[in-house]
């Protein structure tokens, strides 16, 4: 069950005041005053104002704006449990991919949030867990569940991971419906040995099954095993080579760790452009 938005406050679990030290503003303002990077707890009022008010997509940006250059002045002070909780703030209105990001890098200033960090990092969806079982029975030889590989939300989410991995959605579902059967025609269901009672020592051992139709966790093809395998990273948006490795977008740099760098880079933001004026970043007050 989903946390909701609003109580999920800015603060989660981080222990962090929420009065604001000496900043006070009209309640009756539609926003506070801007926030100043004289005090770091003011960008984190900013953007929870805009959070509470049921915000138009330009004032999600502002807000999500607000929270990144507060965390980033809070750093600089070493306040690493604000900086932490104005990025999960952020989160909370961040379209997927940038939600990960917010989270990776708050989890990085304040290792105690891990917790917290594995739990609602992602927003939970039913399609994507239960195709995600899907794929990883299919993998394993294991009976498939019939009534999810007949869920439309289910087979959206495998066709759209498939394009993401670079396959055609059908090829991937009618893959599954063939595994179906075969994996559910199987008395080993996947398992190389079956426990049987010894009629003569009345002791259960571990026998060979010999109806096995293949190896553990073996498709009928290299090929078959790699497409399941690979749709099932992009459903997860994990990258099929390893994380430490280079990439050609990276231009042969390693790949980075979360930093409150990359998220100012991420929205075009710099520290050097803390104060708000008509909308927009500026230098000077």
């Amino acid at each position: 069950m989903r946390i909701p938005r609003k109580p999920f406050l800015l603060c989660f679990a981080l222990g962090c005041p929420l009065a604001l030290g000496g900043v006070l503003y009209n309640q009756t303002d539609s926003l506070p005053a801007n926030p100043s990077p004289q005090v770091p707890e003011s960008y984190r009022v900013f953007a929870e104002t805009i959070i509470n008010s049921e915000p138009t997509e330009p004032e999600k940006n502002l807000a999500i704006d607000s929270a990144v250059l507060g965390a980033a002045l809070a750093l600089q002070q070493s306040q690493n449990q604000l900086a932490a909780s104005m990025l999960i703030a952020a989160a909370e209105i961040a379209d997927p991919e940038d939600r990960r990001s917010l989270w990776d890098t708050a989890v990085m200033m304040d290792p105690s949030i891990m917790e917290a960090w594995a739990t609602h990092r992602d927003l939970y969806d039913p399609a994507i867990d239960a195709a995600t079982t899907l794929l990883q029975s299919a993998r394993a030889g294991t009976t498939l569940n019939t009534d999810a590989l007949q869920s439309s939300d289910v087979r959206t989410v495998i066709d759209t991971a498939a394009k993401t991995a670079g396959y055609s959605g059908a090829d991937v579902l009618d893959l599954l419906a063939a595994l179906e059967q075969a994996n559910g025609s199987d008395p080993c269901r996947g398992r190389i040995f079956n426990p049987e009672r010894n009629p003569e020592t009345r002791q259960i051992e571990r026998v060979l099954c010999p109806a096995h139709s293949r190896p553990h966790c073996a498709l009928g093809s290299d090929d078959q095993f790699m497409m399941i395998l690979n749709t099932e990273l992009a459903l997860t948006n994990i990258r099929s080579t390893s994380w430490a490795s280079s990439s050609s977008g990276s231009g042969g740099l390693p790949v980075r760790d979360p930093s409150i760098e990359a998220l100012l880079e991420r929205f075009s933001l710099s520290i050097d452009r803390p104060y708000l004026r008509a909308g927009r970043w500026s230098g000077s007050p």
